[in-house]
């Protein structure tokens, strides 16, 4: 399906829904249009301009931008996007946690990423493209996706204490250890020698 020529937004009209910026990566598709002013690339079908945003995602994963945070930061910086809004755009669109890393993509995950990056860039031209040109390009990425498999920090364990309340000859000893505690720190202020007037610490 090819865009070009209509009055779509830009995105659209380029065929590169992801609003990729150009670059001397050959992407498949790629068209080389002297007429195209802008910054960014353009391509020969939606199809090509989705594929290229599909291995453009899994690129970034591959560099440890797995979760939804870094990897907007990254498509998306701050200082020429509010990338807290698209952060959470994107989550919101995708049902995933923000700051969730993703151990490994599949398709329904990479096409529901790629879809609200494409609603959030071209909204609501987005609803021209058709979930079957998603599917093409998928068809068209080229590998097996599933085969990475991407960091995921370990959970911390928590901090645990023993459960002394369970276990009454511990209480026990609690309270011994309490009033000795107590014992001790009198006797201390009993025989502290006392000291008048001021003294300069050296």
């Amino acid at each position: 399906m090819d865009f070009r020529g209509t009055k779509y937004n830009l995105g659209i009209r380029n065929n590169n829904p992801g609003n990729l910026i150009k670059s001397s990566n050959p992407w498949k598709g790629k068209v080389d249009n002297p007429n195209n002013h802008s910054r960014f690339e353009q391509f020969a079908t939606v199809e090509y301009g989705i594929r290229a945003m599909m291995r453009n995602i899994v690129t970034q994963f591959k560099r440890g931008y797995n979760s939804i945070s870094a990897l907007i930061n990254k498509w998306a910086p701050a200082f020429e996007n509010k990338t807290g809004v698209y952060i959470a755009f994107v989550s919101n669109q995708t049902g995933i946690d923000p700051y969730a890393r993703i151990g490994q993509l599949n398709k329904e995950i990479l096409i529901s990423l790629c879809k609200a990056i494409a609603k959030m860039e071209n909204a609501p031209d987005h609803l021209r493209i058709p979930h079957s040109s998603y599917e093409e390009a998928f068809a068209m990425i080229g590998y097996d996706i599933t085969q990475f498999h991407f960091s995921v920090p370990e959970k911390k364990k928590p901090n645990t204490l023993p459960n002394l309340s369970l276990n009454p000859a511990n209480k026990k000893l609690l309270l011994i250890a309490g009033g000795a505690a107590v014992v001790i720190l009198s006797i201390y202020l009993m025989t502290k020698p006392k000291i008048y007037g001021y003294s300069k610490t050296i």
